[in-house]
């Protein structure tokens, strides 16, 4: 083209466009390269203090016993029960968190707080092992709750307390699991508590490993 300005008015049609391309795909970058990073506080939100709180009134005092909090992400609970208990267990699926919990637990020097990896199955879970297990919404996410029940109720010892946080199923479901499990004097609490997220409710579903009679 003769013209300069025409020429000039010619190229910017062409790259403005790309640069914006550019920029736009540099954000989605960004956006995608931050959602990979992990950060463990999620997990460990103030939000759910009040429901820390009522779950150790339901559980009663801990001293002298022994809990498997299973699922317990980034230790939420289980560094909390820690404090009171004799021994906690915490168990976890995913290799972040639990690098992530071992690594709390040596920096505050705990000496009451082991974790173990979790499986699908919970043989990782000895007979007898413990007098309280915890599962914070971790129930609707067992593989075969008819295979995996029984298990988890020979690792509590002969008068060991079940605890279920549950917000995704009815607390009835569960119920009729864990019965068929053999766990006995099942009883449910609806809880709720508010978020910055907005208002969460939960059952908690509390069952014992101990004779019907």
């Amino acid at each position: 083209m003769k013209n300069p300005v025409l020429t000039f008015i010619v190229l910017l049609l062409i790259i403005v466009p790309f640069c914006g391309f550019s920029q736009e795909a540099s954000e989605k970058d960004e956006e995608e390269k931050s959602c990979d990073i992990f950060d463990p506080k999620v997990y460990e939100t103030p939000d759910r203090e009040p429901l820390r709180a009522e779950l150790l009134a339901q559980i009663g005092p801990l001293k002298g016993k022994r809990l498997v909090d299973i699922g317990a992400g980034a230790g939420y609970f289980a560094f909390e029960y820690a404090k009171y208990a004799d021994h906690v267990v915490a168990t976890e699926l995913n290799d972040q968190l639990i690098d992530y919990m071992n690594e709390k637990s040596k920096r505050l020097g705990s000496r009451n707080f082991s974790v173990i990896q979790g499986s699908d199955d919970f043989t990782e879970l000895k007979n007898g092992a413990f007098d309280v297990a915890l599962m914070v919404d971790v129930y609707h996410e067992l593989k075969d709750p008819k295979v995996m029940l029984p298990v988890l109720k020979n690792s509590l010892n002969a008068d060991g307390q079940l605890v279920v946080v549950e917000s995704h199923l009815s607390p009835v479901i569960v119920m009729d699991y864990l019965e068929m499990a053999g766990f006995t004097g099942t009883r449910v609490s609806a809880f709720a508590y508010e978020t910055s997220c907005g208002l969460v409710e939960v059952s908690i579903i509390s069952a014992y490993n101990r004779s019907a009679n």
